[in-house]
């Protein structure tokens, strides 16, 4: 009988590793691809919800006859939609056509950074990315003239969604 030792080659181990090799030099870019693919969609989905919350706070209000509490004839805190404490004004009671503009009267022409925060939480409810002014969270607020910018913060391309509390719009701009 004879002991036969079986195994790889040297050739063929080298040809191995040759092809792992060109498979990682391949795969590596199409990863970073993918992820960058997964934090333009996170973007583009905040971006939707954001605008459909906006759309469906509006169409609360125009349910409620074009003010936010029907009951007092008051257009602070609308009655029907989340929480019930969307303001629909720009703080001094002044009909802000129907547009999301703060909780606590919130001001639509002159929104503080809160007032951005407290719009973005409230509107997108539960499970809603993170917000805040300090750089530590999925978006940072910041509230320059009558609109709400949301600076995405987990890629470094400060990607952006802007909510224009004067006509509603709300832009999503991937960088």
């Amino acid at each position: 009988m004879k002991n036969r030792n079986s195994g790889f080659t040297l050739i063929e181990l080298v040809v191995v590793i040759s092809i792992l090799g060109i498979l990682a030099v391949l795969a590596i870019p199409r990863f970073m691809e993918a992820q960058q693919n997964a934090h333009n969609s996170t973007i583009q989905g905040s971006g939707g919800a954001m605008a459909s919350g906006v759309m469906l706070a509006h169409a609360q209000w125009v349910v409620n006859g074009g003010v936010a509490n029907p009951a007092n004839n008051n257009n602070d805190d609308l009655v029907g939609f989340g929480n019930n404490v969307i303001d629909m004004t720009n703080g001094n009671g002044v009909n802000q056509a129907g547009w999301p503009a703060g909780i606590d009267g919130g001001n639509g022409s002159n929104p503080s950074n809160q007032d951005c925060i407290d719009i973005w939480q409230n509107i997108l409810q539960a499970s809603a990315p993170t917000v805040s002014t300090a750089n530590t969270t999925d978006y940072d607020a910041t509230s320059p003239g009558t609109t709400c910018i949301y600076r995405y913060t987990q890629d470094g391309n400060n990607s952006t969604i802007t909510y224009n509390l004067a006509d509603g719009s709300v832009l999503t701009v991937l960088n």
